[in-house]
């Protein structure tokens, strides 16, 4: 909404201050639509900043809270397997291995 006001607003002081030299008429209306252009890309930058700073924060704050779970979710994962027979035969190997050495 802020461009297009400025817009009207700039076109509006336009036409009462019309220059009657040829290039002052290009350099006004070269002036008009530069500020029109700047006024739109800031208000673009604006908003894009905006949400890639939100998403980046987001981005952090799950990296962040997974980094400091996954010993948790490790302990929970491994505890089930310990009573697996892979787990028993594995143990007896070991057994018969350090039972020669």
């Amino acid at each position: 909404a802020q461009p297009r006001a400025t817009t009207q607003l700039l076109v509006s002081s336009f036409h009462s201050t019309w220059p009657i030299q040829f290039h002052l008429l290009l350099l006004t209306s070269s002036l008009i639509l530069s500020v029109c252009a700047i006024s739109s890309t800031v208000l673009l930058e604006t908003c894009c900043c905006h949400r890639i700073s939100k998403i980046l924060l987001r981005h952090f704050v799950w990296k962040a809270s997974s980094f400091f779970s996954s010993p948790f979710v490790s302990f929970h994962v491994s505890h089930p397997y310990s009573s697996t027979d892979s787990t028993r035969l594995l143990n007896r190997e070991v057994q018969h291995l350090f039972h020669y050495i």
